[in-house]
């Protein structure tokens, strides 16, 4: 058993607007970039209406006092108020003070920058035109020159990512605006995402893309009214394009078409880089609470190497990582076969957590099993034995309830017994769902099962019928289960405590043992499953990994690590709880042997 503490991780990112004006090639428009309180950065102090900023030699004073007259609107409750930063005259970087027109320039002298306050997580969010650190301008410069040149995605519009360990990594969304004076009657801008951390940037690609896409679509959107409104005044072509204009025409439209003009003046919003202030702070907070930096003492289990291939699954825009397919014919089947359930469980369950339409779902006064050992107790010992041993050895575990609380609770019970790669969970369903999708279907009280279900061994079904309504509030309190009857029907004839898997005896005396809270109880429950799990690893390296085994072999390695031909069935079933990294990793390693 391992245990990992977590901290989050403080985003050290640099977000900027870039331009390409026709005048002076690449710039650097607008910036956003946190300095944390704990570096001593940018040490403040707050007098009445006034917050000084004390700048030290990292940003040699450029921050040197916020005038706070104009303020506006924190992204989240706990920023304070978004101030104006005079940056006394330092706002440009090293020689481009003088090397700017109106199209390259985003703030005016009076109100050069802005800053908001994280005061939870000690964080200054500092906006302004550039950069003020010499180091830090110079790699934003050079990432804002190949963001708007050779670093684009097809289209010319959308995200990229380039960059190396010298200069920095980069996620750069280049897009246009529409606009009647420049040529070509648009402008190509980018949005940079400037990092050190390549694996924190790739896996907040995800997020930042959707988001930068917003601020994106509201810029262009803005831009798209004022570029037709201008044209219907002032259209860019002569009404007959056939005809060729006059020189005095041409004249105009080359004079018209050269004309520098400020991105506020494109969209119509006075208040653009204020606004752009709060979206580019906000993404830059939210980006940093997304991702928890743990410190695990020791490997980690496998149920949580699983819980990271499903989570790659889902992320769009990335290929699929450590799912895929095992060349193996014999594991081929259910390897597919588990992937499909687990895909469709997942749908179903999505599905089912958003249906109002089964019943009692919301009442709050139906009881549910908060934990296993409240299930053992209202099943009794011989039913629970029976029930867990299904569970064990992969039969499938069927659930008709009057309530989807109470089934999607037992379900949630039983599946602490298996390792999370070996569950896959319908919780609820109209109809019948063949096991090979799922081994948990919580099922409606008005579906019969079919024939050859009933036929079969290989299912236990749990029946919970509900209680004539009691106004007895005091056995209610005692047992909220009190009333309600629980069967469990099977094919399969009742089992001797002999004939049981050992795993099965050492987690019933854990959950049966009442001096134990539930709580260390879980912890054992883990421990038991990870010693188990080293078996499987084991017996699948030997049968699947290590070419054909006869049974006489498998025998003797059973007998080697403490098992018996009553835990062959549940450790072969346990093999489809591996992750796909370690069975691709040992496939690899009994190849190269």
């Amino acid at each position: 058993m391992y245990y990992c503490s977590g901290k989050r991780v403080s985003m050290n990112a640099i977000l900027a607007l870039c331009h390409f004006c026709e005048q002076h090639g690449p710039r650097v428009l607008f910036c956003t970039q946190p300095f944390h309180e704990r570096n001593n950065i940018i040490p403040a102090t707050i007098s009445n209406d006034t917050e000084s900023i004390a700048a030290n030699d990292s940003i040699n004073s450029e921050l040197s006092e916020v005038i706070s007259k104009s303020r506006l609107k924190s992204p989240t409750p706990k920023f304070t108020s978004t101030e104006s930063v005079d940056t006394a005259g330092h706002n440009d970087g090293p020689s481009m003070a003088k090397d700017r027109c109106e199209g390259c320039r985003s703030l005016q002298s009076s109100v050069p920058g802005y800053v908001s306050n994280d005061l939870e997580a000690k964080v200054k969010y500092v906006s302004s035109q550039q950069p003020h650190h010499d180091q830090l301008y110079s790699t934003v410069r050079q990432a804002c020159i190949r963001s708007l040149s050779s670093e684009v995605c097809l289209g010319r519009e959308g995200p990229i990512f380039f960059g190396d360990s010298d200069t920095r990594y980069v996620l750069s969304y280049t897009f246009y605006l529409q606009d009647t004076k420049s040529r070509g009657g648009r402008r190509l801008y980018s949005i940079i995402v400037v990092m050190m951390d390549k694996i924190y940037l790739l896996n907040s690609w995800p997020f930042l893309v959707k988001h930068l896409q917003n601020i994106v679509k509201d810029l262009q959107a803005k831009a798209k009214c004022v570029y037709e409104e201008e044209d219907k005044t002032q259209p860019i072509r002569p009404p007959n394009v056939r005809s060729c204009p006059v020189p005095t025409q041409r004249r105009l439209q080359r004079s018209r078409s050269s004309a520098v003009r400020s991105m506020v003046d494109m969209t119509g919003d006075e208040t653009l880089f204020k606004s752009l202030h709060l979206s580019f702070t906000w993404v830059l907070k939210a980006c940093s609470n997304r991702l928890t930096e743990k410190l695990l003492e020791g490997p980690p289990t496998e149920d949580s190497i699983v819980d990271l291939e499903k989570q790659e699954e889902v992320v769009d825009d990335f290929v699929l990582v450590g799912t895929e397919k095992i060349a193996d014919q014999d594991n081929q089947e259910t390897s597919s076969v588990a992937d499909s359930a687990i895909a469709i469980g997942a749908a179903m369950n999505s599905f089912s957590l958003t249906d109002d339409t089964y019943c009692s779902s919301s009442n709050d006064q139906i009881p549910v099993f908060h934990n296993l050992r409240e299930l053992y107790q209202t099943m009794g010992y011989h039913s629970f034995h029976q029930l867990a041993h299904h569970v064990l050895v992969g039969n499938q575990i069927i659930v008709q309830t009057d309530s989807y609380m109470i089934t999607k609770s037992i379900i949630d019970c039983l599946q602490v017994l298996l390792p999370k790669g070996c569950c896959r969970i319908i919780y609820y369903s109209e109809t019948y769902e063949e096991s090979w999708k799922c081994n948990f279907l919580g099922l409606s009280k008005f579906c019969s099962l079919p024939k050859h279900v009933l036929d079969s061994e290989h299912y236990a079904l749990v029946n919970v019928d509900s209680p004539v309504p009691t106004n007895n509030v005091l056995e209610l309190s005692l047992n909220p289960f009190q009333g309600y009857k629980v069967q469990l029907f099977t094919g399969q004839p009742p089992m001797d405590k002999a004939s049981a898997p050992k795993i099965l005896e050492k987690m019933e005396k854990a959950v049966a043992n009442q001096k134990l809270n539930w709580l260390v109880v879980e912890q054992c429950l883990i421990c038991i499953k990870e010693e188990w799990m080293n078996k499987v690893k084991v017996l699948f390296t030997f049968t699947k990994a290590g070419g054909n085994r006869s049974e006489e072999d498998t025998k003797k390695l059973l007998q080697v690590f403490g098992a018996s031909g009553e835990d062959k069935k549940a450790l072969k079933f346990w093999m489809t709880g591996l992750s796909s990294q370690y069975k691709n990793h040992m496939r690899q390693t009994s190849k190269q042997i």
